[in-house]
């Protein structure tokens, strides 16, 4: 329900209210007829309402039928613009009066500006200029909508001044057309070539001729990277390239390029370029003194099936004068430079005129014509000094508008001054306060960061007293274990085996006076009690290793696996690795004990046949691997390593290293621990690792 139906049924449900509280004096069927009356009143009145949204929502749909309508009438008009120019400008106007009508914003603007354009092509400049100004107040009104067509006004008004000979105030305006394309974001490939072509022309017509070419470069090189681009946009620049070969006096690239755009344009039938390449050509023949050559391509632009401009066609006639001037036709030169500069006069083109005047003066001077060579003259001096005056007069109005426009931007800067330090003074406040909020959090973050780090030290205090606690245990029991080995060894050494020896000596005493006949079971006693007695020499070197205290772990390791490797008749590849860094007797003792006990469980319990012995020195880190091929160890998730493995990784994590044991069944064992070599320097030296 729209807001206007809302209160049309309010003000009805008002008045029914009303003529209910007056049927309350009257009698039951007055009341009853009463209400009937409502309610009529009420469908009718729904009825109206829905007949008027009908309505609107129709005229919705026509507007908009409407303003298609106007638009391809509009899109046809410029088809028909050099062909049949009467019949677009009276569809022009029937386009402009529909526009009106409608109310079509768009409409309105491109129906003045084709208007406008119709107007310059007939010479009717001042008709041409008065349309474009009633376009200007349409087209500027839909610069957020349709910038397109805001960009097309500032560039026919710069073809408009262009006409006129006020190439200053062309590039001022196309120049302004391509600034409002890139600020509007536009996407029209033919609209920018356009304007690049229009502003580079124009500024080559104004000898800057390096400017003028960088921007038809520029239009250049996107019909290079385009695909969508017609024979009539390369045309365009075609000719460009002539007028700027023309104007460095390269008369052969001038002529070739305009060769090159009638050949392009004469497929797509586009007359107003072609007038512009056969004037090029023609030109340039005269400046050459060719007149043969030049007359043809000027009487093709006179030509009435061609239809050309005014201009192009005063253009024309001032060229066919020249070529009748140098081949001494005076008279036929006076009559066309007489034609030509009626038409300048009307356009009020005085850069043109300026030059017909000077053309006339030669020719009726030549002619020994004197008197009307003095009045040209007179006149060319009349427009001369006009138009310096008028020169002067807009650079004074410049100048006074550049004053003004100083005097108020002083103003403005002053108040953009105080501004600036109010607005400093705020910022500065806000600096402060900012500043201070952020030193506090930086100072609050710090307080935490210092608890923090005081609470982890105590924690690291905390973890290395227990862990020292556990290692100098580990230590102790290590001390006792190898002392209760020591004593096992010298009684070994010093008690069994002397008397080993003693027996042995008995015996072979014994064996001597018995003879040779009676002794050979004394001989297999003997053997078995130095076989006895060699093992248990190994058993006692074994406890106390000797070469572990004289030649340290390495050497150590490797006599220990070249003994196992004969005894137990297994394969040990021993491997070291780098140089052996210096440890702690205690460390090394370890370290000899638990490989020692490694390599005896691959042997007695794994039934290896190969075993790899391996340490791997590095300058912070020892490591140390045994490998065997045996029968492996079932891992499961919650079964135990046994006591010897548990011991072992547990000496291990006591001095921060790490163990790692990898096993497959019938597929062998793997054992991995590594040690930092500064846990392994001297007694003390954990005690400071935090």
């Amino acid at each position: 329900m729209t807001y206007n139906l809302f209160l049309r049924l309010l003000l009805f449900f008002y008045n029914c209210v009303l003529l209910l509280n007056l049927v309350l004096v009257f009698q039951f069927h007055r009341k009853i007829s009463l209400l009937a009356l409502c309610f009529l009143c009420l469908l009718v009145e729904l009825k109206h309402i829905s007949a008027q949204e009908k309505k609107q929502y129709f005229s919705t749909n026509h507007y908009q039928e409407d303003t298609a309508k106007i638009s391809k009438l509009i899109n046809d008009i410029r088809s028909l613009r050099m062909k049949h120019p009467d019949s677009a400008l009276k569809l022009s106007l029937i386009a402009l009066e529909e526009s009106k009508k409608t109310g079509f914003i768009e409409g309105l603007a491109r129906s003045y500006i084709v208007l406008s354009m119709l107007n310059l092509d007939k010479g009717k400049y001042e008709d041409g200029y008065n349309f474009l100004m009633l376009a200007k107040p349409y087209s500027w009104s839909i610069l957020k909508t349709r910038p397109r067509i805001t960009v097309i006004w500032c560039s026919n008004l710069g073809t408009f001044y262009g006409n006129r000979g006020n190439y200053d105030s062309a590039v001022f305006y196309y120049s302004k057309a391509l600034s409002l394309y890139q600020q509007c974001n536009l996407s029209d490939t033919i609209t920018l070539l356009n304007l690049y072509s229009n502003l580079g022309g124009k500024l080559i017509t104004e000898k800057n001729l390096t400017q003028g070419k960088y921007y038809i470069d520029k239009a250049f090189s996107i019909i290079k990277n385009s695909n969508t681009i017609n024979n009539r946009t390369l045309g365009k620049l075609y000719i460009d390239y002539s007028y700027y070969y023309g104007y460095q006096k390269k008369h052969t690239l001038c002529i070739e390029f305009a060769e090159k755009a009638i050949k392009a344009l004469k497929s797509e039938r586009e007359s107003m370029m072609l007038i512009d390449a056969y004037w090029l050509i023609g030109d340039t023949y005269l400046e050459l003194k060719k007149t043969k050559d030049a007359i043809p391509y000027f009487q093709k632009i006179l030509n009435d099936t061609l239809q050309a401009p005014v201009m192009h066609k005063a253009k024309a006639l001032q060229g066919l004068g020249g070529c009748y001037f140098v081949e001494e036709n005076y008279n036929k030169a006076a009559e066309l430079f007489l034609l030509a500069t009626d038409i300048y006069r009307q356009a009020q083109n005085n850069k043109l005129l300026l030059e017909c005047y000077q053309s006339l003066v030669d020719v009726y001077a030549i002619q020994n014509n004197f008197k009307t060579a003095y009045q040209f003259q007179k006149l060319y001096q009349l427009l001369k000094d006009s138009t310096t005056q008028n020169q002067r007069t807009r650079d004074v109005n410049q100048l006074e508008v550049k004053y003004r426009t100083s005097e108020k931007d002083k103003a403005l800067t002053q108040q953009q001054i105080l501004l600036i330090s109010n607005e400093n003074l705020i910022r500065q406040k806000n600096t402060w306060i900012i500043t201070g909020f952020i030193l506090t959090v930086l100072l609050i973050g710090f307080l935490l960061a210092l608890y923090q780090i005081r609470e982890k030290k105590e924690k690291i205090r905390i973890i290395t007293l227990d862990r020292d606690r556990e290692l100098a245990q580990l230590k102790a029991r290590m001390e006792g274990e190898e002392r209760e080995r020591e004593r096992i060894a010298r009684e070994l050494h010093d008690g069994i085996m002397v008397q080993f020896a003693s027996v042995s000596m008995n015996l072979s005493a014994l064996m001597e006076k018995l003879g040779h006949n009676e002794s050979t079971e004394f001989e297999n006693i003997l053997l078995q009690l130095d076989n006895a007695t060699v093992e248990l020499r190994k058993s006692a070197h074994n406890l106390m290793p000797d070469i572990l205290l004289q030649e340290g772990l390495a050497e150590a390791t490797h006599y220990f696996c070249k003994n196992l490797e004969r005894s137990a008749k297994v394969a040990i590849d021993f491997q070291l690795i780098g140089k052996m860094p210096i440890i702690a007797p205690e460390y090394e003792l370890m370290m000899y004990r638990i490989i020692q006990e490694l390599l005896q469980n691959a042997v007695k319990y794994a039934k290896a046949s190969t075993i790899i012995v391996q340490l791997n020195c590095q300058p912070n880190l020892l490591s140390v691997v045994v490998e065997d091929n045996g029968r492996g160890i079932e891992q499961k998730p919650n079964t135990n390593k046994g006591l010897g493995l548990l011991g072992i990784e547990k000496r291990i994590k006591s001095l921060n290293g790490i163990f790692q044991l990898f096993s497959e069944i019938n597929k062998g064992t793997s054992v991995y621990f590594e040690l930092e070599t500064q846990y392994l320097q001297s007694r003390n030296t954990h005690h400071h690792d935090d």
